[in-house]
């Protein structure tokens, strides 16, 4: 009786790996779909014999729940098996093999970083080229709720609640092209010290403060008066002073101390804003826009719960309308503190005051000092210039606590802190100054420093800029809550720029290493306009090229306003 045969089929080995040989051709297992093994496939069961069963209703749901924990076979069977759609190679699209649980939630999620970190410059020197360089991945997570690790349950409540929708403060054009993008968090590793500054030029005139100012509370409360003064605010490519310097070739960057402070506290702002650039020749001119962002100030910025806009245009507790309500107050509040019979003339007079022009201007002066804000090489004593640069910035002072003369003058700066309407939405939780004032001021700087964080460290960067001892801060409160017009002043409280940059948590080589490192970007960029803006949405700061006549339009509309009508008044 004859063995039955048995044929070995050829079996080829594989010294390299597992399975058959990558150039071995297998023809009766072409175009046969499959499953992918893989080492984190959890092998729960031999097979899955319930899958083509019950696949859809209560059934799939409770199947899912009872066996969710375990896959079959290479878990990756509904990615890879769904059928893909090919009409052409355009539509060509990945698929992961490896099955996700996705959560959804729907509250704000926490997501994860994305992409790789760009480089960031912290040395003494180093610029942004560093900052630049590095990758473009960013911060892509959003913020988590307050419940669950970054997960809000969803309150019956929430289709009520207002949505803080912002806008970018400029309309990109077609003809705007992005040629730099900076996310805020490699900014926060830059440092840079700098030395003392120069004074170069004091012009303007200042009254002295009034000393019975200190002495006003809730009980002693005043009017807030309404003065016919006309405030300057130039930018820095229109100030005779920095032409003047510019041509003697004093600096190579300039720029206000407005548009200085906002860089410095870029990554603590939450509102948009934006500041035009302009590479003339080797110089650079930090410009702020005609009717900008920086022309008002913020109201409860940083606020957990911001104001909103309304709908009602009569809504006297909108971002804008309390942003000139805080503006308009800020200017009458300088003017009520100080004797304005009294002047102190400084060295030169006021640059942008007209001889024999019928306006009074506010009391101001406006102090010219320069930064040092070159890039050096070498360690310790071997330290050498490799590329020099120099600063100067404009900083205005609204009256002088000491001295009769322009020689033993003592400056200070003047701002005020106003609440409006504390049962308005986006009021930040703030107290009734009315009522704590006096008796827990320290509960009312800490709500305020909440509240308006950036705003405070930016007049504290102010502050250390001007070289002033101390500024005073005065608390301003509406007289009706419903009326933004009449506000009653409740007192003044002193603080020095340092002590309070401490409180406030403002790191001075950081702010300075963002403006060292945003200046050297800049001067690489050939001559032309360029806007600086910041994204409304995402911490990003992008640098935008644009035409030249880019925003011409909106000097004509000052210039012809401030020919046909009254200038603004404090």
């Amino acid at each position: 009786m004859a063995l039955p045969h048995f044929k070995l089929h050829d079996v080829s080995e594989n010294e390299s790996g597992w399975g058959p040989l990558t150039t071995q051709k297998l023809e009766q297992f072409a175009d046969i779909p499959y499953t992918p093994y893989s080492k984190s496939d959890k092998l729960g069961r031999v097979a899955d014999w319930y899958e083509a069963e019950n696949t859809t209703g209560r059934d799939q749901r409770m199947r899912n729940r009872r066996l969710e924990q375990y896959q079959g076979y290479g878990g990756g069977t509904t990615s890879v098996f769904a059928q893909q759609q090919d009409d052409d190679e355009g539509s060509f699209s990945l698929v992961e093999n490896r099955s996700a649980n996705v959560k959804r939630n729907m509250g704000r999620g926490a997501g994860g970083r994305g992409g790789q970190r760009g480089g960031a410059a912290g040395a003494r020197g180093r610029g942004l080229q560093r900052l630049g360089a590095g990758g473009r991945g960013g911060a892509h997570s959003t913020r988590g709720g307050h419940m669950n690790n970054g997960r809000r349950r969803f309150g019956w409540r929430d289709f009520d609640r207002p949505h803080h929708v912002r806008y970018a403060t400029v309309t990109v054009g077609e003809d705007w092209n992005v040629v730099e993008e900076i996310e805020f968090h490699r900014m926060s590793r830059l440092q840079y010290e700098v030395e003392e500054p120069t004074d170069v030029a004091l012009c303007g005139h200042v009254s002295p403060y009034t000393k019975l100012a200190d002495r006003i509370n809730v009980r002693t409360e005043q009017p807030l008066r309404r003065s016919e003064y006309v405030h300057y605010d130039v930018s820095a490519s229109d100030d005779p002073i920095i032409e003047r310097l510019a041509r003697e070739n004093k600096a190579q960057v300039f720029a206000t101390d407005a548009v200085l402070s906002i860089l410095m506290c870029t990554t603590r702002t939450v509102y948009p804003w934006d500041i035009v650039v302009n590479r003339v020749g080797d110089k650079l001119y930090l410009d702020k826009r005609p009717r900008g962002p920086l022309d008002y100030l913020t109201v409860n910025e940083n606020a957990a719960d911001p104001p909103v806009d309304s709908k009602d245009k009569d809504n006297v507790n909108t971002p804008s309308a309390l942003a000139y309500e805080a503006t308009r107050v800020n200017h009458e509040f300088a003017l009520q503190v100080v004797d304005t019979k009294q002047r102190i003339d400084l060295a030169q007079p006021n640059p942008f005051h007209e001889e024999g022009a019928t306006e009074k201007p506010a009391p101001a002066a406006y102090r010219y000092r320069m930064f040092d804000i070159s890039t050096f090489k070498g360690d310790g004593d071997a330290v050498q210039v490799a590329k020099p640069c120099h600063l100067v910035v404009r900083s205005q002072l609204d009256a002088a606590l000491t001295g009769t003369t322009a020689a033993n003058a003592t400056f200070t700066i003047l701002h005020a802190l106003n609440q409006s309407d504390i049962r308005a939405p986006g009021n930040g939780g703030a107290l009734d100054w009315r009522k704590k004032l006096d008796t827990a001021r320290g509960a009312v700087v800490a709500t305020e420093i909440k509240n308006n964080n950036a705003k405070l460290a930016r007049w504290a960067l102010e502050g250390i800029v001007a070289g002033v001892p101390q500024i005073k801060f005065g608390y301003v409160a509406r007289t009706n809550p419903r009326d933004s017009k009449r506000h009653g002043l409740l007192g003044v409280q002193s603080f020095k720029p340092a002590e309070l940059a401490r409180q406030l948590n403002v790191s001075i080589p950081n702010a300075w290493g963002v403006v060292k490192a945003v200046v050297d970007l800049c001067l690489q960029l050939p001559e032309g306009k360029y806007v600086l803006a910041r994204d409304p949405v995402k911490p990003v700061l992008r640098i935008y090229g644009v035409p030249l006549d880019t925003f011409e339009n909106d000097d004509e509309e000052d210039e012809e306003q401030a020919d046909g009508s009254k200038p603004e008044t404090a």
